[in-house]
């Protein structure tokens, strides 16, 4: 008995060893995505911010918008493989510590309108907000799912609230477990200074069609919409102006993209609009030219001046 209960001990010491470095170590093992959102969970935390703009919106927003060189107060809480549910996190938190802006701009890809793929394989393994806005979204995936399905939801959410080792191993292996730690620091001080904005790919052009131009057709999924709805009424209460625009995209893709894709995407932010006159619809497809982009979804340094320049076009109403 004694045996059984020094093994039982000894696997529970391990497993709160590895579950405390887990939680407060993830600096050390994730890649260069978690400090990118890190970075921008401690700036919504902090009060006092003064920002007349705010940027919501994926990496293609992160990447194209530098706030430092618009004319107006602003930050970039973009967040790479971000939708709307991570887009009204964001705002939620900074409201909760800061004046409103007077602007708030979403800038997603029409993809992150249809799926919040980034949840599962970002946001919960980052575990930089609360269980309950988990809980909640795992809820509303859970009423498209059978019994089976949603029992497997619920033991994976609660591995990854328990911090057990298992569900990072790919991540700590990689990293042979402090291997990032100092690559991460340099990008979160790099993030402070650029107020949010960060290069993914950095190659002088890319020619190939992004991702945007397999879509046939849109169907927005319930869960972004519904967080949509959140982010509009949160700015009404607020007396925020909210305006979306669509992301960049390369020549190639621009000359790529189905009709129906680009009708139903624009059908769906129109109706938006109708319903709700204090959000304006920007309508431009901006396609910039492949030397403007960096790898096969985000903008170079050139492609970053060229979006950031038409924000500020929008900002100053010419």
């Amino acid at each position: 008995m004694k045996k059984v209960l020094r093994v039982i001990a000894f696997v529970l010491t391990l497993y709160l060893i590895s579950a405390t470095f887990i939680k407060y170590g993830k600096m050390n093992f994730f890649t260069i995505e978690y400090p990118m959102r890190k970075v921008k969970i401690e700036y919504i935390s902090q009060t006092g911010h003064d920002n007349d703009v705010l940027f919501l919106g994926d990496s293609r927003c992160m990447a194209a918008v530098a706030p430092t060189l618009l004319p107006v107060e602003s930050y970039n809480l973009s967040v790479s493989g971000g939708s709307t549910v991570e887009g009204f996190w964001m705002l939620e938190g900074y409201l909760k510590n800061n004046r409103p802006p007077e602007e708030v701009y979403m800038v997603f890809t029409s993809n992150h309108y249809m799926t919040i793929d980034g949840f599962e394989v970002r946001t919960k393994p980052f575990d930089l907000f609360s269980d309950a806005q988990i809980q909640e979204v795992d809820q509303l995936l859970a009423q498209n799912e059978d019994a089976q399905e949603r029992a497997a939801r619920y033991f994976n959410t609660k591995l990854y609230e328990l911090n057990v080792f298992t569900q990072y191993l790919p991540e700590l292996r990689a990293a042979k477990l402090l291997g990032r730690r100092q690559a991460n620091e340099q990008c979160m001080l790099e993030m402070a200074s650029t107020k949010g904005q960060h290069f993914f790919g950095k190659q002088a052009q890319e020619d190939g069609a992004f991702g945007d131009a397999k879509f046939e057709s849109f169907t927005p999924d319930p869960i972004t919409d519904l967080y949509f709805e959140k982010i509009i009424a949160l700015c009404e209460q607020n007396h925020i102006a909210l305006t979306v625009v669509n992301t960049p995209i390369n020549e190639t893709t621009f000359q790529a993209l189905k009709p129906a894709h680009v009708d139903g995407f624009q059908a769906y932010m129109h109706e938006k609009a109708r319903l709700h006159p204090t959000l304006t619809v920007r309508d431009d497809i901006l396609h910039l030219p492949n030397s403007c982009f960096g790898d096969l979804s985000h903008v170079n340094e050139a492609g970053m001046e060229l979006y950031t320049q038409y924000i500020s076009e929008l900002l100053s109403g010419s």
